[in-house]
């Protein structure tokens, strides 16, 4: 679980970093970008509990996931 819970970190990070790349390219907000394409591609609410840590070493702040934004 250590290596994949690793993994995950570093995957979170390469999708975090290419989504901010592209907004930066297109000035868009990578959040709302991101808000967005949660509501429209996903059924129903991100589901907590979040690691708020690791998703921070990933560069992905709470103000990406939490929240009533999902309202």
């Amino acid at each position: 679980m250590t290596v994949v819970h690793a993994d995950e970190i570093s995957h979170v990070a390469a999708g975090h970093r290419y989504l901010t790349y592209v907004c930066d390219k297109e000035k868009l907000d990578p959040v709302m970008v991101f808000r967005n394409n949660v509501k429209e591609h996903f059924k129903g609410k991100l589901k907590g509990p979040f690691n708020a840590e690791d998703r921070g070493k990933a560069g992905m702040q709470e103000e990406w996931y939490a929240g009533d934004w999902q309202d």
